[in-house]
């Protein structure tokens, strides 16, 4: 009879995977995300992207010194602040859907429904927060929008961080799928 890992060894790799290709795609995401200063000029979140690639990788390499949760709530947040820091320079036109869903299905999968409801309901307030302030004039986005949608680079950016994004969730569930049909071979034998 074959070895099953346990649920929890299996989330912690599954999480461990994730975390390993978000920072492999993080090298070519940041490139793009600071090569379009020659397109839009400087903006603070070419800073934060910086900042977070850094908080990222160091998240990677120290894995094992830290535990399971705690990965778990910082990779959460670096894509929230992703997410919001985006929505915050750039208003609707950023692709920041994919980060947000991306914080919600890993408090989903690793943490459990009450740390998917919370991570939801924070989603929920500050997104409507920002867009109540966008519609009330206290934010502005300082974007030419017919600019910045005839920019080779932000397409680029686009359709990289969708395409990468959608693999890796897509890789996720299919390892967690092949682990389940394995465990339920092994009950079907037993």
């Amino acid at each position: 009879m074959p070895q099953l890992e346990s649920l929890s060894s299996l989330r912690v790799r599954l999480f461990d995977d994730m975390l390993f290709w978000l920072s492999i795609a993080a090298i070519p995401g940041l490139f793009l995300s600071v090569v379009r200063v020659t397109t839009i000029g400087p903006h603070s979140i070419m800073l934060v992207h910086c900042l977070l690639f850094v908080v990222l990788w160091a998240l990677w390499l120290s894995r094992s010194r830290i535990a399971f949760r705690t990965r778990v709530w910082a990779l959460i947040t670096v894509l929230g602040i992703i997410a919001l820091s985006g929505l915050l320079v750039f208003g609707p036109a950023t692709n920041t859907g994919v980060y947000i869903m991306l914080t919600i299905f890993m408090a989903c999968l690793f943490l459990g429904r009450n740390a998917a409801f919370a991570v939801l309901a924070i989603n929920i307030v500050v997104l409507a927060m920002i867009a109540t302030a966008a519609v009330s004039g206290w934010i502005t986005f300082d974007l030419d929008y017919s600019a910045f949608v005839s920019q080779p680079i932000n397409w680029s950016l686009l359709v990289f961080g969708m395409l990468v994004f959608s693999s890796i969730l897509g890789m996720v569930a299919l390892r967690m799928i092949e682990a389940l049909v394995g465990y339920s071979r092994v009950s079907e034998q037993a």
